[in-house]
Parts: C-alpha cells; structure tokens; sequence
C-alpha cells in the first residue's frame, strides 16, 4: 500500500490571501492594490523589513508565515509568541549562559540546548510524525510507522493541554477575573481533557456546550483521544495497527486539532490566525494511492 502526502501545503494564491490577511490584521484596515516587495513595520528597537514573497513561499511550505507571524501573534492577549533560542557547537565553557524571560518564567541555557514553547514544538511534531508515518508505510517499516502514530497521537492531546494550560498562566500573570471559581478549578484540575476543555470554554465564550460538542471539529477530536487512551490507558493487553484505519485519525489533525483550536478561537472572538494553529489546520490530507 502506497501513501501520497503533498509537502506543499497551500497553493500560492491561499497563501497569498494569508499573508494579505495578517497584514490588514496588523494595519487594522483594508488593503487595496498590491503589497510592496519589501514591508516596513516599524518596531521598538526599528524596523522590519519583510520579504513579502519569501513570507507567502513560507506560508506554502510550511502553513504560516514567519516575520508576520511573528508580528501578528505577538500582541494577542493568551497566545503570544515566545522566542526561541539557542545553541550548538564547540567551545562552550561554564561562563555561557542565554535567558529567556516570559512574564514571570525565567528560562536560563547554560550549554549547548534550546528554550522554546511548548505548543510550537508539539504543533512541529504532529507535522513531523504525520510525514514520518507516510515515509514509514512506503518503505514498509512498520515499526516506524506505529511509533510515528504513537507519538502523533501524544502529541496532538498534549498540544490541546498546552493550549489550555497557557490561559491557566495569564490568569495567573494577569489576574484575570474569573466568573466562576468552581469551574476555573475545573480547568486546573486532572479531570479528562475534554471536560476541561468545556470548562474553558465557559470561562471564556458565550457559548454552551450544545455548540462544541455537536461540531465535526469535537467528534473527530474525540475520535483521537479514545485512540491516544488505547496506549495511555489501555484495557487489551494487544493492539492492531492497521494503515487503512490509522490514515483517518492522522488526517483529523486539520479540524480536530487545528480546526477544534480555531473553533475556541472564534468562539472567544478572538485572533483565529496564531500561528501554531494555522500550521496544524492547514496540513495535506494522507492519501492512499
């Protein structure tokens, strides 16, 4: 059985629409006419100069943009970006060190390593174990290709906890007024993810739970949490991996993790382009061939 995955994420006039979008988002109005080639967004420390076509290349290859993105996530109130840093390489001694501050975390590197946000790596691994499952099936390697569905499984409940789980630090950073204690206790708690994703969802949106839970982007969610419960809570003592069966759960990444986020997202009224979430919602179908 043979796999198709297209790397190119988006056709160059989606993306174009993208980056056109996050510009207008940034400006706050309309644009009209053509971008320049070269963008000027003035900073604190100067000005950006965005490459408007490397940005909209970006967005194909990789569903989001890099400086724009950058830009546009960065003032979002629960989902701003952090910097990643690092380092690699010889000559290290023990005066190195690199900090990263976030609020009120402290991050210190003091050799070769990284600081980075959790929710971009995991976004960066569903991606990753996705194209790793594709490769895997075409060469036959079917142990590849179960470890690969593994760790896409983990991934993807674990980037919805790190989703939730940033909200739970602003309301720390920024003593946020809760409109109900019981349930923001909810949200912190270790019940199953799907209540606490309830939980935030009446924390932070008029809406009910009729209006999450009858959604394709839920039910194709939950669909990968009860595989993801098969390896962290299982009942059998064996477990089938059959490739016809497992394409579908891959391929609930796009709405039932991008497309769950952006659903949250709307219903907050909130930004619906963050950047981490743009790059799971505009992930290529696997197909068979």
């Amino acid at each position: 059985m043979k796999l198709k995955f297209t790397k190119n994420l988006m056709s160059y006039e989606n993306a174009r629409q993208y980056v056109y979008a996050l510009v207008e988002d940034i400006y706050k109005q309309k644009i009209s006419g053509n971008l320049p080639p070269i963008l000027k967004i003035p900073n604190n420390n100067g000005v950006w100069e965005i490459d408007i076509e490397k940005e909209i290349r970006n967005v194909c290859e990789n569903g989001q943009a890099d400086v724009l993105q950058y830009i546009y996530d960065s003032d979002d109130q629960f989902l701003s970006p952090i910097l990643e840093i690092g380092q690699d390489g010889e000559g290290i001694t023990k005066s190195f060190s690199m900090e990263s501050r976030f609020g009120s975390c402290v991050k210190t590197l003091k050799t070769n390593g990284m600081i980075g946000a959790p929710e971009k790596s995991l976004a960066d691994d569903i991606c990753y174990f996705r194209e790793m499952f594709v490769d895997a099936c075409n060469s036959q390697n079917y142990k590849m290709y179960s470890r690969a569905y593994r760790a896409y499984l983990l991934s993807s409940i674990s980037l919805i906890e790190c989703f939730l789980q940033r909200y739970i630090f602003h309301i720390r950073e920024q003593n946020v007024i809760i409109k109900d204690e019981k349930v923001y206790n909810e949200l912190k708690s270790t019940k199953p993810i799907d209540e606490r994703i309830k939980a935030w969802l009446y924390l932070f949106t008029d809406k009910t739970e009729l209006d999450l839970i009858n959604t394709k982007e839920w039910s194709q969610f939950m669909e990968i949490k009860k595989q993801r419960n098969h390896f962290v809570h299982p009942t059998d003592p064996m477990i089938c991996y059959e490739i016809r069966y497992m394409i579908p759960i891959l391929n609930n990444a796009i709405y039932g993790i991008g497309g769950l986020l952006i659903l949250l997202r709307k219903s907050e009224k909130k930004k619906e382009y963050i950047g981490f979430i743009r790059k799971i919602y505009n992930q290529s179908k696997i197909e068979i061939v």
